[in-house]
């Protein structure tokens, strides 16, 4: 059942310990695509995050709806919890968090 992505704040220290950060190069990134509003949106992966409590997080840049654009669509950094619900890997050769890419 397909489900909206739901986003995770930047990390505070209140959060606890800090998680694991993996970064992908800016060239060739791995793609997803990611359910936000009930839209199916492409985007790319920036990094992901593991969480010491096994928790994982995709960093991604999407385009989104920008009010300030009457609706059309921005460019955005997000941070959503890794749910294969809301989320489906569009590169074969990652395999998404599910695997140590």
């Amino acid at each position: 059942m397909s489900r909206d992505a739901v986003e995770v704040p930047p990390w505070r220290p209140e959060m606890g310990p800090r998680p694991r950060v993996t970064v992908y190069p800016a060239r060739n990134p791995p793609r997803l695509r990611v359910r936000v509003d009930g839209d199916w949106r492409d985007a790319e992966v920036m990094a992901r995050h593991d969480w010491p409590s096994g928790v994982i997080a995709v960093q991604v840049t999407i385009r989104l709806p920008a009010e300030d654009l009457g609706g059309g669509l921005q460019t955005f950094g997000r941070t959503y919890l890794w749910d294969s619900g809301a989320m489906h890997v569009l590169d074969e050769q990652w395999g998404g968090p599910a695997t140590n890419p």
